[in-house]
């Protein structure tokens, strides 16, 4: 792979390179779980139970450089600076939209093989159920509302979100983010390490808490081959990647990103990395040496001065 094709599918220390599909994607009303098949618990995803289905009508190719559409959540990041999950949360729940998404950036993973009643015997698709995306979706902008409200301390808009019980001395804390439908009762160890009747602290831990959840066990650190056998950490599936997209954001990594200061070069860099302003080793010696010699040539044009004209 060459080092513009990594560029473009990394964000800090992330690799992000999804399967997408010349074909593109379509919803079906026609296919069916198969009776009797045992999917793994993974594919048991609420809201796969039922039609309609995204499918996509031709097989997979992969490819960031190949012959199938190049596709980098770099790319994404680049062109929406929060991060693609942003763009995730936002999206209409509507079939055309999310077809329009999915044809982008793929399938979201953790969906079950399907069967068609007119189609050979044991000729499986793979799909996902609208209300599945719809589901995630919902997620994804609850949580990122609830993010921003307490990230910019806003305590008296997430009133609503915390409730505390008992005093100061023995106090019990449950967290719900609007939205959501999911319930979060604070450990005792935890509680007394906040302020009594605070709501941003526990909203901050109830967040970062679930995009840590949804991160265990579906971002694995690889060796990359056919990348100088750099090692970075690989998401498994389009979901796992939207939360490591919201994570990068709530370490900073998106708002503190920034274009390379070499004058002729469009990449980002993130400050704190080993050349600081600058995206590579290349470019901070190309732009040192073209100040040294500006310097060696302005020197060299300043008339001397002697003894006798001081």
């Amino acid at each position: 792979m060459s080092s513009g094709g990594m560029e473009r599918i990394t964000w800090g220390d992330f690799v992000f390179a999804r399967e997408v599909p010349r074909q593109g994607f379509e919803w079906r009303e026609d296919l069916r779980l198969p009776e009797g098949w045992d999917y793994p618990p993974q594919s048991r995803m609420p809201g796969n139970e039922s039609p309609p289905w995204l499918v996509s009508p031709g097989a997979y190719e992969f490819g960031v450089e190949g012959p199938s559409r190049e596709v980098g959540a770099l790319t994404a990041y680049r062109s929406s600076p929060l991060g693609l999950h942003r763009d995730f949360a936002q999206l209409d729940p509507e079939p055309a939209a999310i077809v329009k998404f999915a044809n982008l950036y793929g399938v979201l993973g953790h969906g079950p093989l399907l069967e068609d009643p007119a189609g050979d015997v044991g000729n499986r698709v793979y799909g996902e159920g609208l209300r599945y995306w719809k589901r995630q979706i919902g997620k994804m902008a609850s949580l990122t509302r609830a993010w921003d409200l307490a990230r910019n301390n806003e305590g008296k808009s997430l009133r609503g979100y915390v409730k505390w019980k008992g005093n100061s001395a023995r106090a019990h804390v449950e967290v719900e983010i609007p939205g959501w439908q999911q319930w979060f009762s604070a450990n005792p160890w935890l509680v007394r390490l906040w302020k009594f009747g605070d709501a941003v602290e526990p909203v901050r831990y109830v967040v970062q808490s679930h995009v840590n959840a949804c991160l265990f066990g579906h971002v694995a650190p690889s060796l990359l081959p056919l990348a100088g056998s750099v090692i970075r950490n690989v998401p498994d599936c389009l979901l796992s990647t939207l939360y490591a997209s919201f994570a990068l954001e709530i370490a900073g990594v998106h708002r503190q990103a920034r274009e390379c200061a070499a004058p002729d070069c469009t990449r980002q860099t993130i400050p704190g990395k080993s050349f600081g302003r600058y995206c590579s080793k290349k470019c901070y010696q190309r732009v040192y040496m073209r100040d040294k010699r500006k310097r060696e040539k302005e020197h060299k044009a300043e008339p001397e001065v002697n003894d006798g004209e001081a």
